[in-house]
């Protein structure tokens, strides 16, 4: 019925930038994620998130509700 959990991933993502004037710029970033929170009776969601692509830092905090398929 719920609990504490704790997990990271990492990502990379390839993408462009669109402009009218200057035309496109590509970029591409990778990232690391750190996140943790509890898992209220099934239902509710608390959750805190650490992510970083090594130049700058981020956190969210998140309150949801879960459904979960069986």
């Amino acid at each position: 019925n719920g609990g504490w959990y704790i997990g990271g991933g990492a990502g990379y993502m390839f993408g462009e930038y669109s402009f009218e004037n200057e035309g496109s710029i590509p970029v591409s970033i990778f990232a690391l994620d750190i996140t943790t929170g509890f898992l209220i009776g099934n239902v509710v969601v608390i959750s805190w998130t650490l992510r970083t692509d090594f130049e700058t830092v981020g956190n969210r905090l998140a309150l949801g509700l879960v459904y979960r398929f069986n």
